[in-house]
């Protein structure tokens, strides 16, 4: 079920928020279904049309429905703000008519030329058109900096597509609570590599890093029907915080070359991983009291081809079906956002749970089974002690917040 919330006017889900129609501010809005732009949002006019003219209005972009078009790009004189209902029902359905589309793209530009501050929200990339398997992209950018996505989704990907991808030189980019099931970073060398770009919240299967810096994993879940895969060429300073990585016939870590440095994964149980060998100074540690202390030891390239395989990040708790403190809150105001995963091998489970200080909690605004038919979940708190009770059943469970600065 989704919570609504109105304040001044202005409609507020779980899944994003949207203006109100009647808000005085929403005139400074560029609504695609307005006759100003003449969108449909059908699902089968194209209305690639509209977006043309939405685009250079300059405006923000609001839309809900259907919206079929070839591609949408962003321009340096453009707008550069676009925002659906929720990711449910704002959909971007790309045609396929472009030889390889990019979907919401940052393109053609001079190497001198930037595009700051793009912030794209609360909508869905439909690929289903795009069946010839030519590495088509949902949402491209490249020569950009200070860009935000959230709460978006990209729907059918299919073959070698990537939900979410970038050029040269894509700087402090943040993507929050976004669910792209392949992503492709690759940038050059020097001033054009891509860096800066945090994930929170990510849900993948296959991530491709290529010429990058600092890109951080913040609470993510990459999981695979086949191996949950992240390939390193050419990256530094790469940190993944939190999280559950699971492959169902493996887990891949791959570092194409001898300059990957100085990559870290926090808190690992990497048990069970076989000894390979690696260039480099990647390093890792653990919280869990087992895995090896260094990558050089035992992760470059490693991959698990049996059995379900999984990475789990932060101190473990096994909860039954009585409460169990799972994790404490120390912040002394405002809410806080906290992140659970739970598996016992048969299913799996992640739960977005808020608290807030000195008022009434926790309260679970989102949930997700990563596999199998996980049991029911209660949340209570005592004190600051959030506490988990299961209808049945033992798992495992983590717990961190969504941001970890």
């Amino acid at each position: 079920m989704t919570d609504t919330v109105f304040v001044n006017g202005v409609t507020l889900t779980d899944a994003g928020w949207f203006q109100d129609v009647n808000d005085p501010v929403y005139q400074q809005e560029a609504n695609l279904k307005n006759s100003d732009y003449g969108g449909v949002c059908d699902g089968v006019t194209d209305d690639t049309a509209a977006w043309i003219l939405a685009i250079a209005s300059g405006l923000p972009i609001v839309f809900d429905g259907t919206s079929l078009v070839d591609e949408i790009i962003i321009t340096s004189a453009s707008a550069r703000v676009i925002r659906g209902r929720s990711s449910k029902t704002s959909i971007i359905k790309l045609s396929g008519a472009g030889a390889q589309s990019k979907g919401i793209y940052t393109d053609n530009l001079a190497s001198s030329t930037f595009i700051n501050d793009i912030v794209l929200e609360n909508f869905s990339v439909d690929m289903t058109n795009l069946t010839d398997d030519t590495s088509h992209f949902g949402i491209y950018l490249k020569h950009s900096f200070n860009n935000t996505l959230r709460n978006i989704k990209n729907l059918n990907q299919g073959g070698s597509n990537y939900g979410f991808g970038s050029g040269t030189a894509l700087y402090t980019t943040e993507v929050t609570t976004c669910s792209f099931e392949r992503i492709y970073l690759h940038g050059a060398s020097g001033v054009d590599r891509v860096t800066t770009i945090k994930f929170f919240n990510l849900d993948s299967y296959y991530v491709n890093l290529e010429n990058v810096t600092s890109i951080d994993f913040f609470g993510c879940t990459i999981q695979g029907a086949y191996a949950a895969r992240f390939d390193f060429t050419v990256a530094n300073k790469c940190t993944i915080w939190g999280g559950d990585i699971e492959g169902t016939v493996g887990i891949a870590f791959r570092f194409n070359g001898a300059n990957c440095t100085d990559n870290q994964w926090h808190g690992v149980d990497f048990s069970g991983f076989s000894a390979t060998t690696t260039s480099g100074t990647n390093t890792m540690t653990t919280s869990e009291g087992n895995g090896p202390t260094s990558f050089s030891t035992a992760l470059a390239s490693s991959y698990i081809a049996t059995g379900r395989t999984k990475i789990h990040v932060g101190s473990v708790t096994s909860v039954s079906t009585s409460a169990t403190t799972i994790y404490t809150n120390t912040q002394t105001s405002g809410p806080s956002v906290i992140d659970i995963f739970g598996d016992d091998g048969a299913s799996g489970w992640i739960d977005r749970v808020v608290c807030i200080t000195g008022g009434s909690g926790p309260v679970r605004v989102t949930t997700a089974t990563l596999y199998g038919a996980p049991p029911t979940r209660t949340y209570t708190e005592v004190a600051g002690a959030i506490k988990l009770a299961l209808g049945a059943g033992t798992h495992n469970v983590r717990a961190f917040p969504v941001e970890i600065s």
